[in-house]
């Protein structure tokens, strides 16, 4: 579900932030904010996050089929979404599976599958889907299931040791031949689902979250205290563009290959414009360099394809990558 809408149609100051958006470009963020209710049924999606929503939706069943047959005496298994999760957009929980969630949480379930966490309008985060696990000690914490890899195989002893448990058994315990790998889009999904279940009363003492993923069996367990200000820091960011006190311009990025909004789409009513026609309309200098070069560019007052051309063959300071003589 993190790939749809990532804010409600409320007002201005009641719109919330989806956990995707940690990672995305601010302004597909605020494009997707801005959309009209249910764009992304007529918006294409990329045939690569296609077939990837897929793979891990059929991970997840596989994943899923096994935590229910695995449910021994004195373990309680609530599955909330059975087949319907797909992580494509418009995929959100309905008000049906907020509450069966809430009353698995309130009943002490083990494990809640597909769990459907509601949004909290007081810090503007939207609602989301996960997998909750309960701990020793009371509460919960939040898990993903995802089709990337989430560790290494452990070489020397250098790198520190990922720590592993099974979900229907929290004991997280340090496994000697793994080392984490660790991916900022899953964190940031999870401190947005650890803040979730904070506003609802069901989060357990310390921040902590796991990833099921490829190269474990286990689920690999974060300690999320380390990059909770960070991911709050982005959030709050995030929150501005959704509410409108953030202004965001187009830039082409690694993330347009794959975004709807770089081509645009006919809508029921009327074409829905993409970046692409407006950064050429603009001659904006982004479509001819790296991403990460635009700043550089700006910095020196070169914004348009044509500035670029007439710069002459001066590095800016902090260019990186080709030379600058090739990029003019």
């Amino acid at each position: 579900m993190e790939d749809a809408g990532n804010a409600t149609h409320a007002s201005p100051d009641e719109r919330v932030v989806g956990p995707a958006s940690g990672a995305r470009c601010l302004h597909r963020v605020a494009r997707e904010a801005g959309a009209e209710a249910g764009w992304w049924r007529w918006a294409p999606v990329d045939e690569g996050v296609r077939q990837r929503a897929m793979a891990a939706g059929d991970r997840r069943a596989g994943l899923r089929e096994r935590a229910l047959r695995g449910a021994g005496p004195g373990v309680r298994v609530v599955d909330v979404v059975g087949d319907r999760w797909t992580d494509l957009p418009g995929d959100l929980p309905d008000d049906d599976d907020e509450q069966r969630t809430l009353r698995a949480l309130d009943e002490g379930a083990t494990l809640v599958w597909g769990a459907a966490l509601p949004a909290d309008p007081c810090s503007g985060r939207e609602g989301m889907r996960c997998t909750l696990a309960a701990v020793p000690g009371g509460g919960y914490v939040p898990a993903l299931v995802v089709n990337h890899k989430v560790v290494d195989p452990r070489r020397g002893g250098s790198s520190s040791r990922a720590l592993v448990t099974r979900l229907l058994d929290w004991a997280p315990a340090p496994d000697p031949t793994l080392r984490v790998r660790r991916h900022p889009g899953d964190l940031d999904r999870l401190v947005h689902a650890w803040h979730l279940l904070e506003a609802i009363g069901h989060a357990a003492a310390r921040p902590v979250g796991a990833v099921l993923g490829l190269g474990s069996s286990r689920s690999v367990v974060h300690d999320l205290h380390p990059v909770l200000e960070a991911a709050d820091r982005t959030h709050a960011t995030r929150l501005e563009v959704v509410r409108g006190t953030l202004p965001t311009a187009p830039s082409r990025i690694g993330e347009c290959r794959t975004c709807p909004w770089w081509e645009g789409w006919q809508g029921p009513r009327e074409r829905v414009p993409g970046c692409r026609e407006r950064l050429e309309l603009d001659d904006d200098v982004s479509l001819v360099v790296g991403g990460g070069q635009v700043g550089p560019l700006h910095a020196v007052g070169i914004r348009t394809v044509s500035d670029l051309a007439d710069a002459g063959t001066s590095r800016p300071p902090d260019w990186n990558g080709e030379p600058f003589a090739d990029a003019v």
